[in-house]
């Protein structure tokens, strides 16, 4: 096992509440001390597919690989990020042989930019643990939240240069997650995974029921047994 995440993140993801009947856990700035500029794991991975809809319309999908407990780490790392201040950017290299994706890269400005034309910076958020649906945000779609609210993943490559067809087939990267809302709706339900009796969760553009941002690929998220990922370089 090799996992910076893990490393990183376990004992704060120890402390979590224990279930969705807990108390709220509440994080700011000074619930992180640092926040790394690349880390390395091997026990998350990111395959790629297509999601076809009816009309013809295809879209890209990248579906995430990990036990509970990474994914409670990849939010906690997400919220470092959103809180550092004056923003930060985290590249996550995937070392896992079943990994698609070798890139994940999470970033942050440190402002967020609001229709009134102030711009606001995190204070802090309060996780109040609850059991989600496998499309969590089905409900509220895209008519009660602004889409700028929902995270995006764009599948690129590191140069960010998508130009030929060679390009899109070696695209190795997927960069979000958004603005500080993005973030944190991420965040949060990658912690709330840890309490979820799905063992997949999805989230949809347009074309199904709401769950990313404009012009994003989809996203997948799924709960894997230890024997997924432990011993990955054997």
């Amino acid at each position: 096992m090799s996992c910076d995440l893990d490393r990183t993140f376990a004992e704060m993801r120890r402390s979590l509440p224990k279930d969705s009947r807990s108390r709220s856990y509440s994080f700011s700035t000074a619930s992180f001390p640092s926040c790394p500029d690349r880390i390395e794991t091997d026990q998350l991975f990111i395959t790629t597919a297509m999601h076809g809809y009816d009309m013809g319309y295809r879209a890209d999908v990248v579906k995430f690989h990990a036990k509970k407990e990474t994914f409670q780490e990849l939010g906690l790392l997400i919220l470092a990020v959103v809180f550092w201040p004056g923003g930060c950017r985290t590249h996550i290299v995937l070392n896992h042989p079943r990994s698609a994706i070798k890139n994940l890269v999470v970033s942050y400005s440190g402002l967020t930019a609001r229709s009134s034309g102030h711009k606001t910076k995190p204070d802090h958020f309060t996780f109040l643990p609850e059991k989600i649906d496998k499309y969590p945000w089905k409900r509220w779609g895209a008519q009660f939240w602004p889409l700028s609210s929902f995270p995006t993943f764009s599948l690129t490559n590191m140069k960010e240069f998508v130009v030929s067809e060679s390009d899109w087939a070696s695209r190795d990267t997927v960069k979000g997650f958004g603005d500080d809302d993005a973030n944190i709706r991420l965040a949060d339900l990658l912690l709330n995974l840890g309490y979820s009796d799905e063992s997949e969760i999805v989230l949809e553009g347009e074309g199904g029921n709401r769950g990313v941002g404009i012009n994003s690929a989809e996203a997948a998220f799924e709960v894997c047994q230890d024997k997924d990922v432990i011993g990955s370089r054997g």
